[in-house]
């Protein structure tokens, strides 16, 4: 900060006059006026440059509380970053400017969205999308472009194989879906258990895993049930396995579908233990779903955790920021945009779609140690996040942990 020089106390009294200003109504000399206390204040350094960064979500449609969600998260930390001075990149302060595009989860808005980013809006990097299935399709735009992209919902084990470019910062299919399996194998008794699942990547990824595990275990696991998105009427999935006795339905939905699954099996006097991956992990659902949630086991990619400084920070500042519930999709594109600040930091130039340049960030990528709002974590060969996540249990209309899995 530069040292300010005052004026002579007589100086200061000829000017006054000259100007007619009388010395009854002018600031005592001892105290700083508003102006020089403004200009002590520390500004963040005018940016060198910009990174054009990308984001593909649903932002309309069934599934847009979502895709809200996972923008505000993206936009909360452009702003913590370009308040805080930005990217540094060879020592020259970049600021973030975000571009978000609707693709209402559907797999060719999604391919739309992504070729608009990258070929009209020159974006440097892509987040998104939130659906694994509108994920595979968009890719292959990012995939022909060299042009690296990371999403931070898309669970499908499918996802980061498909693209030498795409990265993933959550738990993939098969580690939540095993995570899940094997704490309840270990401590439920379960004889013989149903399925109902979203009849997309998601849900037949899902219901094939843990239907494999559970059957190797020695459960009886019936054949799956599926179901469209927008649905809103389970009564003959419900009443099919009401009839066959299952005393557990393992439930691959999101937040609309799932809370209607829960509450129309109580509805019908249904006694059954529910288990399910993260797509539960919301205030929103145990609004909707009521006293029909209780006792539901699940997995969760964030919770606010005291042993996580992050995780806390990031519970505080997004409520603050967007006036939405804390969960985990925000939290996965929170963080999903500082890893990629991290990376490009790391190669230390001026971001561009140049090939040589999007090697050297996938590069970058590919040897990040990063510890953000969902815990430490690290990316495989593959792109896929080695990361933890919780599971959880629905008590008294809350979300307790009950443990934590790390790879």
């Amino acid at each position: 900060m530069l040292r300010k020089k005052l004026l002579p106390a007589w100086l200061i009294l000829v000017l006054l006059v000259a100007v007619g200003v009388g010395v009854a109504g002018c600031t005592p000399a001892a105290e700083a006026p508003p102006e020089e206390e403004e200009e002590e204040a520390p500004e963040a350094p005018e940016a060198a440059g910009e990174v054009l960064m990308g984001l593909i979500g649903p932002l309309s449609g069934s599934i847009a509380y979502y895709g809200q969600l996972m923008r505000e998260g993206a936009r909360l930390a452009v702003q913590e970053i370009n308040q805080a001075g930005g990217v540094n990149i060879g020592g020259k302060p970049y600021s973030i400017k975000l571009i978000v595009e609707d693709d209402r989860a559907l797999p060719a808005d999604s391919v739309s969205a992504a070729e608009k980013l990258i070929h009209d809006n020159g974006v440097h990097m892509l987040v998104g999308s939130f659906t694994s299935t509108a994920t595979l399709a968009n890719l292959e735009v990012s995939k022909r472009a060299n042009i690296v992209q990371i999403t931070p919902v898309a669970v499908a084990d499918a996802v980061c194989p498909a693209s030498p470019w795409m990265f993933r910062n959550v738990p993939n299919q098969t580690m939540q879906t095993s995570f899940n399996a094997n704490w309840v194998r270990d401590n439920l008794d379960i004889k013989k258990a149903g399925i109902i699942a979203s009849d997309d990547d998601y849900g037949r990824g899902g219901a094939d895993i843990w239907a494999k595990i559970m059957t190797e275990d020695g459960v009886e696991v019936l054949k799956p049930e599926f179901f469209q998105i927008g649905d809103t009427e389970f009564s003959s999935q419900l009443t099919k396995l009401r009839a066959q006795g299952v005393d557990t339905i393992f439930l691959v939905a999101l937040i609309t579908e799932g809370s209607q699954i829960v509450t129309q099996a109580q509805e019908i006097g249904m006694d059954v233990q529910f288990i399910g991956l993260g797509g539960f992990a919301s205030d929103r659902f145990l609004e909707l779903a009521g006293e029909a949630a209780e006792g539901m086991v699940h997995v969760s990619y964030w919770e606010p955790d005291p042993n996580n400084p992050a995780s806390m920070h990031y519970r505080d500042a997004f409520v603050e920021f967007s006036g939405l519930e804390a969960e985990m999709f925000g939290a996965a594109a929170y963080d999903a945009v500082y890893i990629l600040k991290t990376a490009m930091e790391t190669v230390g130039e001026p971001p561009s779609q140049d090939l040589a340049y999007q090697e050297k960030l996938r590069e970058a990528m590919l040897d990040i140690e990063f510890t953000g709002a969902q815990g430490p974590m690290h990316f495989n060969e593959d792109g896929q996040a080695q990361i933890g996540l919780y599971l959880v249990r629905v008590e008294g209309g809350k979300r307790v942990i009950l443990g934590r899995w790390d790879p």
